[in-house]
């Protein structure tokens, strides 16, 4: 997968596609290490009910900071599950 410069506006529709199908495929196959390499070390996974709403305003499915992703992903990673 190429590396992307992810500041606004800056990927093509295409671009930004490719890279959804990427991440879904690496969440799909659980492949959860190099979903959270896709992420720079500032950033923030959020998932909003209300995307129209600035972060600051807005509740949040998800809102997972570097830290936070890190403890999802090892969660994810080192626990069973029933």
């Amino acid at each position: 997968m190429p590396g992307y410069s992810l500041s606004p506006g800056s990927l093509t529709r295409a671009e930004a596609e490719d890279l959804l199908i990427h991440e879904a495929r690496l969440l799909d196959e659980r492949r959860l290490e190099a979903w959270q390499a896709l992420y720079t070390a500032d950033g923030i996974y959020w998932i909003p009910l209300d995307d129209a709403m600035p972060m600051t305003e807005s509740a949040s499915i998800v809102y997972d900071t570097p830290l936070r992703r890190e403890e999802r992903v090892h969660h994810l990673l080192h626990n069973t599950y029933p």
